[in-house]
């Protein structure tokens, strides 16, 4: 379509920090990518619906559990401003704010899954398999800082073509993040 994709790069890792944070508010109701068992009633939540996973999976119906997707909604609020303020502040390698948006979202996951109690997450030597997906990506954002792309001159302006783009993308979104099917019993129908 003739977009610099280093730009759409840029602008999808400025924005996916609050994508993912708005994505976690339905983990959270929903009882999926839920926390290990806590003895503080003031930190811990607890699941009563039966398909939800911390009750059919898990085994910890009405338990008090970590709210890890909490956890993860407070840390995407501050990598999200730390990379607008990075993006508003002038010409900057898109290279590097892609990188240090794979660095910051993967530490803070690697921190969450630590206190995370989903059963049926393989460990392997000790770290929970999306620690290890953590590292790499990490990892992959340090490369990417490496790389020096010069910032692009990017002259903001309404079209309709961006718009509907935007709509799309914006339905897509809250479709895959926001909609359940709770009276079907088929795959996905239900985050939980």
């Amino acid at each position: 379509m003739g977009y610099n994709c280093w730009v759409i790069i840029g602008v999808a890792s400025v924005v996916m920090p609050w994508v993912q944070a708005i994505g976690r508010l339905r983990c959270l109701v929903n009882g999926c990518c839920h926390g290990g068992l806590i003895n503080d009633p003031l930190i811990g939540i607890r699941y009563y619906h039966p398909r939800s996973r911390v009750c059919n999976i898990s085994g910890m119906k009405g338990e008090l559990v970590h709210p890890t997707q909490l956890y993860s909604i407070i840390w995407l609020f501050f990598v999200g401003i730390f990379l607008i303020t990075l993006w508003q502040k002038g010409p900057i390698s898109i290279s590097l704010i892609f990188g240090l948006y794979l660095i910051l979202t993967n530490i803070g996951r690697f921190a969450e899954e630590a206190y995370r109690g989903e059963s049926q997450t393989p460990s392997i030597r000790r770290l929970r398999l999306y620690q290890w997906t953590a590292v790499v990506s990490v990892v992959v954002g340090i490369l990417m800082t490496l790389i020096r792309i010069p910032a692009p001159s990017i002259s903001p302006g309404f079209s309709w073509e961006s718009f509907v783009v935007a709509l799309i993308s914006g339905l897509f979104i809250f479709f895959a993040m926001g909609v359940d099917f709770p009276y079907s019993n088929k795959r996905f129908s239900r985050l939980v």
